[in-house]
């Protein structure tokens, strides 16, 4: 989705959304005891994340946001590769 096609206000909740998924999906990943739901839960939050990503240039933030999800990407990242790791 081209998210520049909506306001401001719209992408950044867009954006948040987003945010939420990868959270959500990557507690589900750590929690869950059946293998197959930790699977699918770790790529939908790499799906999410990927999405993240890929919308944080095109939304509009102040310095104190930017800085915030630049954080957010860094640690999300790196535990993503940690729990994908073999």
């Amino acid at each position: 989705m081209n998210i520049k096609m909506f306001d401001t206000k719209q992408q950044s909740g867009f954006l948040q959304a987003e945010i939420d998924a990868c959270t959500i999906y990557l507690d589900i990943a750590k929690t869950s005891e059946v293998k197959e739901h930790r699977e699918q839960a770790l790529a939908n939050a790499a799906y999410a994340y990927a999405a993240v990503k890929g919308h944080f240039f095109d939304v509009a933030l102040n310095q104190k946001d930017t800085n915030s999800l630049e954080n957010w990407i860094e640690q999300v990242g790196k535990e993503l590769r940690d729990l994908l790791a073999p």
